[in-house]
């Protein structure tokens, strides 16, 4: 349960180039990121390490609202995007962080980073 509530919690990162490619690169509007690595302090996490966890998928919508999968249940809640920062609420508020082409989560003192899949 408590994985499960840590999962539902989590968000993250996408790059940006320039000004102009940003604003595109950077939207997660109608996109799909799923969890691959989990960074604990300076330990990296992935594949078997991190299946505790879960598999966790977060689905932005072009309404604004955000589908979180993890460990088979679905919870829909909202988002709003500010540039590289997303404002996530599914049981609670959370903001995530997008980067290089990654999308980042921190909770519970962990780094969730997702990668986009679609």
């Amino acid at each position: 349960m408590a994985a499960m509530m840590i999962c539902i919690m989590i968000v993250g990162c996408s790059g940006e180039k320039s000004e102009d490619a940003a604003s595109e690169a950077a939207s997660v509007e109608g996109t799909t990121w799923q969890v691959y690595k989990i960074i604990d302090g300076n330990t990296e996490k992935t594949g078997d390490d991190i299946a505790v966890y879960g598999e966790i998928i977060y689905s932005f919508k072009t309404d604004g609202a955000v589908d979180v999968q993890s460990n088979g249940a679905t919870e829909t809640g909202t988002y709003a995007q500010d540039g590289a920062s997303i404002e996530i609420n599914v049981g609670g508020e959370r903001d995530m962080e997008l980067a290089e082409g990654e999308l980042i989560l921190n909770y519970g003192g962990l780094e969730f980073v997702f990668e986009k899949i679609s």
